[in-house]
């Protein structure tokens, strides 16, 4: 979005969602550019109770079911080779309501400006910050709008990084941080 605030028609959206539209054919069809300005709307609709997080988990899936059995055995295999690619993601993506700040402890205690995007209990995807692959700091989340999750503290590596985006897993956090970390998957994260 710009940097005027743009105007949805709210009760159209809202019905949209309970007949299961898609993020996708919300973005086409309310001219969305951005994910995070869909996941913004969404956390609006949430905090104004016109809808729940769970109403929006459970919307159908982005693709259409198959009609063919010939489709559904090609997307079978897709998805059973991406399963045994020894690459792929161990625990599934929780895209987040809202903005999370987080800072990067080891490079500047007082950062400011860096969002947690994503976040499993195994890594995140952190923006904006630079970071080389392979490099390793201190990060403190700091959910300050959440009164059920104090700041939760892990060591993380950079697995991947775009320039303004990193991918980071986490190699370092305690117990009672990472019961914190699920706590926060919890409360404030929908599954696309």
């Amino acid at each position: 979005m710009s940097d005027q605030k743009k105007r949805f028609p709210i009760k159209q959206i809202v019905n949209d969602i309970f007949e299961g539209i898609t993020d996708l054919e919300l973005m086409t069809k309310y001219r969305i550019v951005w994910a995070a300005d869909l996941y913004r709307l969404f956390n609006s609709l949430v905090m104004k109770g016109l809808v729940t997080k769970d109403e929006i988990k459970n919307r159908r899936p982005e693709r259409q079911k198959t009609e063919s059995k010939q489709e559904e055995s090609d997307q079978k295999q897709v998805v059973q080779e991406r399963a045994t690619n020894l690459n792929a993601r161990a625990a599934s993506r929780n895209k987040l309501f809202g903005s999370i700040e987080i800072y990067d402890m080891t490079a500047d205690p007082s950062s400011y400006g860096i969002k947690l995007k994503d976040v499993t209990e195994s890594g995140l995807m952190v923006a904006p910050i630079k970071m080389a692959e392979n490099d390793v700091r201190e990060f403190l989340i700091k959910p300050t709008h959440l009164e059920d999750v104090r700041p939760i503290s892990l060591v993380a590596e950079c697995r991947w990084t775009d320039g303004i985006r990193a991918g980071l897993k986490i190699t370092s956090i305690s117990s009672l941080d990472m019961k914190q970390l699920q706590e926060l998957i919890r409360l404030f994260s929908f599954q696309p």
